[in-house]
């Protein structure tokens, strides 16, 4: 699921639902500088992962499916606004 929350960080820069990865990362909770340790590969030391708090405002913010986020579902369903 980290994956795909990055992938929807990009997604929402590159479609302008926001500038930059800091203001993404500040709309679900999560502290930006901390970032570095989600890339990290699984398994390693000091590894940390996007809370299911953090998820569940990616999805209600950016109106996507937490199957999707979950890797559930292939296709990323988007709410209307």
């Amino acid at each position: 699921y980290d994956q795909r929350m990055l992938l929807l960080m990009a997604l929402s820069i590159q479609t302008g639902k926001v500038a930059t990865q800091k203001e993404f990362l500040e709309s679900i909770g999560f502290n930006h500088t901390n970032l570095k340790q989600v890339r990290r590969a699984i398994g390693t030391s000091g590894r940390q992962s996007f809370t299911i708090e953090q998820m569940t405002a990616a999805c209600r913010k950016y109106k996507v499916s937490m199957d999707w986020i979950c890797g559930l579902k292939k296709q990323m369903d988007q709410t209307p606004e």
